[in-house]
């Protein structure tokens, strides 16, 4: 469940100081890699060496190919691309090593991660100074092929739409 808790930020406005107040994301220890194999683990057939491999192997591909210039996109998680920083000169031939600021990773996430985040498909409940949003409808596949990144095993427990689809209509 997300938690966002009341904040109090100064901002300048027509030439005045003004008090707001806005909502800001509680933050929360991010999941450890032991804990996304074990759970991986439990959605798969995989055995725990397996995925931690899997997971440690998809990791060391997006990195060679960062440091190869080029980006990685996972259907379902999003693109890893590769960008710098870098001061401007005058001519090309001024540009060097010494320009660049800073080498950074931008994350472009999947249209699903996107969707699932997106505010109206979040109820709001407020606890103590808390605002929590919880999912209120449970996301399903969208066709009946199982989704895949390609280096990871089908899931035990798929989700299998209830219909096959037509022209017209495509699955649910």
């Amino acid at each position: 469940m997300i938690q966002l808790i009341p904040s109090k930020r100064t901002i300048y406005s027509h030439g005045e100081n003004k008090d707001v107040h806005l909502l800001k994301l509680n933050p929360i220890h991010p999941m450890e890699f032991e804990t996304i194999k074990k759970l991986s683990m439990e959605r798969t057939t995989l055995s725990e060496v397996e995925v931690g491999f899997v997971l440690g192997e998809l990791s060391t591909i997006i990195i060679e190919n960062l440091q190869q210039g080029r980006g990685v996109r996972l259907e379902n998680l999003g693109t890893f691309e590769p960008s710098l920083k870098a001061t401007a000169m005058d001519s090309a031939e001024e540009l060097n090593l010494n320009t660049v600021k800073k080498v950074s990773i931008i994350y472009k996430p999947s249209p699903a991660i996107k969707k699932a985040l997106k505010t109206e498909s979040l109820s709001v409940y407020k606890r103590g100074g808390y605002y929590l949003f919880k999912a209120s409808a449970t996301p399903t596949a969208t066709a009946t092929v199982a989704p895949t990144i390609g280096l990871l095993p089908i899931p035990k427990k798929p989700i299998i739409s209830t219909c096959a689809g037509t022209d017209e209509e495509p699955a649910n």
